[in-house]
């Protein structure tokens, strides 16, 4: 295995289709995943012919974002075991990445104007939308009045 290793990813189709490859070229790793299962199982090929599986990735339940999914190899031995623990994955994630936001379950190209994108670390100044454009344009200022007896 040269690296870098390269990652291709083929989502906007029927199956959704994961291909890594080495610098010089060579398939490593190639998946597919069938659409609209409502158990996630992945094999994992050696090669885009789907002729030598590597390893095989399966959930324990059906639809469940607290899901455990166990890895084996193509002899069926158990090589690790990953768990997700539902919603409080997501918050603590969102909580430890220094980002502007995390989408879960959805594409990145989804965006409302409240979203708070851009000013974080090496991404440049200020944030991106309309309210924080509004922001940068305007001058916060306060007139207060006190109320004065018998008004």
């Amino acid at each position: 295995m040269n690296f870098p290793l390269d990652l291709r990813f083929k989502i906007v189709a029927i199956a959704s289709q994961i291909s890594v490859t080495d610098s010089q070229g060579t398939l490593l790793y190639y998946a597919r995943q069938k659409a609209f299962k409502l158990r996630e199982a992945v094999t994992v090929f050696g090669d885009e012919g789907q002729t030598r599986p590597l390893f095989r990735i399966e959930a324990d339940r059906i639809l469940d974002i607290s899901a455990r999914y166990r890895i084996e190899d193509a002899g069926g031995t158990q090589l690790a075991v990953l768990q997700r623990h539902g919603m409080r994955s997501f918050w603590r994630t969102h909580y430890e990445l220094e980002v502007g936001g995390v989408i879960v379950n959805d594409i990145p190209a989804w965006r409302t104007d409240a979203m708070p994108y851009g000013g974080v670390k090496d991404s440049g100044l200020g944030r991106e939308g309309l309210r924080w454009s509004i922001e940068d344009m305007t001058e916060p200022r306060l007139l207060a009045f006190a109320r004065t007896p018998g008004s």
